[in-house]
């Protein structure tokens, strides 16, 4: 069975769910999941997992992201991009670079942003999306959100490009149409792109058409800041997969990487002496010198090379 966390760049156009089925061919598995939808105009990093790895998704997902994006100013649209239907147009000949950096510090730090209408948030259980198509009226409540960085620079053509480090949850395209409101003119992003889900980057992305099972990713690159413990005590493995605790002591372990060992730290356990996704037992909490495991994978993990 195939198993782990994989890094997929989409191309702009096809829906997050187009590429994670083209994964499931390239990969021959059936069981794939992803840590956050890219709509169709964005491309970039798609982090994908399979198999039983699909349980580690809820650790990546609300990790911190980082895109760049390409925004006009002088132009609204009804999905705050380029997709919409125009709703205003208004001169921004005005407007230079120093204009839309003082402007930007209104959106940085914690703020409270309103999601596109058409969105895949929940609204009375539906999509808001599919209520935007079909001209139902419904309100939107403001969510809160962290803009860590943002750099805005100009291009050649009077477009803008911007940078931007921001919590999990956060609408770029709110970010720009708040911009552009903030300025008085109007601003509708052209152009999207996902470069890090948490300490994934694209770099290491493989385009869909030459994803291969040899591309998973290592424990240690998708969870850099973790603890991860190997083991090798075939009775305290035996207790990990039945969900119990275990005591961390040096004669059952075989490494730990990297220390200390702090008290509230979440850790990864692999059974044998390679830190692998096919060797994952566990993922807990290490707490006054035990492991506690909070999500045991299905099977445990596969014996691998024991000393």
């Amino acid at each position: 069975m195939v198993r782990g966390v994989f890094a997929v760049d989409k191309e702009s156009g096809p829906t997050s769910q187009r590429v994670l089925n083209l994964c499931k061919d390239r990969l021959r598995t059936k069981k794939l999941g992803h840590s956050g939808t890219l709509d169709p105009l964005a491309s970039g990093l798609l982090v994908v997992a399979a198999g039983p790895s699909t349980r580690l998704l809820s650790y990546i997902t609300g990790a911190e992201k980082r895109y760049l994006a390409h925004f006009v100013l002088g132009v609204t649209t009804d999905t705050y991009d380029i997709t919409g239907v125009v709703l205003s147009k208004s001169d921004a000949s005005g407007i230079g670079l120093s204009d839309v950096l003082a402007a930007k510090a209104a959106l940085e730090g914690e703020i409270q942003q309103c999601p596109p209408r058409f969105s895949a948030i929940h609204v009375d259980g539906r999509r808001a999306y599919d209520l935007a198509r079909k001209n139902v009226e419904f309100e939107i409540e403001p969510r809160s959100a962290t803009v860590y960085g943002l750099d805005i620079d100009e291009n050649e053509d009077g477009s803008f490009l911007m940078s931007c480090h921001v919590s999990s949850g956060t609408y770029v395209r709110s970010l720009i149409f708040d911009l552009g409101q903030i300025l008085g003119v109007g601003a509708t992003m052209t152009a999207l792109r996902r470069t890090h889900v948490g300490a994934i980057s694209l770099e290491k992305a493989k385009k869909v058409e030459s994803l291969s099972p040899d591309d998973v990713l290592s424990p240690k690159e998708v969870f850099p800041l973790d603890v991860h413990l190997v083991l090798g005590d075939d009775r305290e493995i035996s207790n990990i997969r039945n969900g119990r605790s275990i005591a961390l002591q040096d004669s059952i372990l075989h490494k730990v990487e990297p220390s200390p060992l702090v008290c509230g730290v979440r850790a990864f356990l692999y059974e044998g002496n390679t830190v692998s996704f096919d060797g994952l037992l566990a993922v807990g909490e290490v707490s006054n010198g035990l492991f506690a495991p909070k999500v045991v994978m299905p099977g445990g993990g596969a014996p691998i090379d024991r000393p």
